[in-house]
C-alpha cells in the first residue's frame, strides 16, 4: 500500500492521532546481522507544546537514527539498497 511505501521509503513509522487526540507515535526498525527485522525502537509523544509537523521533520529521523545504532551494535551492516 501507499503508506507502506512510505514507511519503507522513510524508515520509519508514524502514527498521528490514530490512537488518541493529541498523540503521535514514531517506531522504525531493528535489524540483526543477516539484516532480519528482530524488533522495533517507538517513542510516544504529546503534541500539547509542538505541532506534528515539526515533530515529524525531528522525532522521525531520531528514531531512525537510534534503531539505526542498535542494529549496527547487533552486527547489521547497510547494503546500501
Amino acid at each position: 500500500t501507499e503508506h507502506l511505501t512510505k514507511i519503507r521509503t522513510d524508515g520509519y513509522a508514524v502514527d498521528l492521532e490514530e490512537y488518541g487526540y493529541g498523540i503521535i507515535c514514531f517506531a522504525a526498525p531493528v535489524f540483526d546481522y543477516t539484516g532480519k527485522v528482530i524488533g522495533s525502537v517507538g517513542t510516544s509523544l504529546s503534541l500539547i507544546d509542538e505541532n506534528a509537523e515539526s515533530m515529524m521533520n525531528i522525532k522521525g529521523p531520531n528514531i531512525q537514527q537510534v534503531a539505526k545504532e542498535i542494529s549496527i551494535q547487533l552486527g547489521y551492516m547497510e547494503t546500501g539498497k
